[in-house]
């Protein structure tokens, strides 16, 4: 079986440190995660989950994995699982995800890279469609300080 890659990049008007923060602060998290708050050390090997509100008044976990590498400022990468809300009883489907955060002087290029994507995994087709919106909330929050809203799921 094959692996499927999405890539995503884009310039954003802050500094590296700015929008690294935003990735992955409380402030930024939650705006840019419909509410959710990221759970982790950041240190590699450590666990990592997004959590947040699931539609009916409670909590879950969106997303999960590991930490692979992170490098404040500049990059993250993860292991990266959907949570129980999003893969039912199913096969649980394991990619990489890769937030790379470069200074370029005239703006901050932000590059998101989603590999390691089984060709079978049932996400792919959203997550091919939603990274690049991810990236243009992010670069309103970071500029203007309110992540443009959309429709989840």
């Amino acid at each position: 079986m094959g692996m499927k890659t999405i890539t995503a990049t884009l310039y954003v008007a802050a500094k590296p440190e700015v929008i690294f923060d935003a990735l992955t602060k409380a402030p930024g998290v939650a705006a840019l995660l419909f509410g959710s708050r990221l759970e982790t050390t950041f240190k590699p090997g450590a666990p990592y989950s997004y959590v947040g509100p699931d539609g009916k008044g409670g909590e879950t976990v969106h997303v999960e994995g590991e930490v692979l590498e992170c490098e404040p400022g500049k990059k993250l990468v993860l292991r990266h699982r959907a949570g129980p809300m999003w893969r039912g009883d199913g096969k649980v489907f394991n990619s990489r995800l890769t937030y790379a955060v470069d200074d370029r002087k005239f703006a901050t290029q932000v590059t998101v890279t989603h590999d390691e994507i089984e060709d079978d995994d049932p996400g792919y087709a959203h997550n091919k469609a939603g990274w690049i919106v991810f990236l243009s909330r992010l670069k309103s929050f970071v500029e203007t300080g309110k992540a443009f809203d959309v429709p989840l799921g």
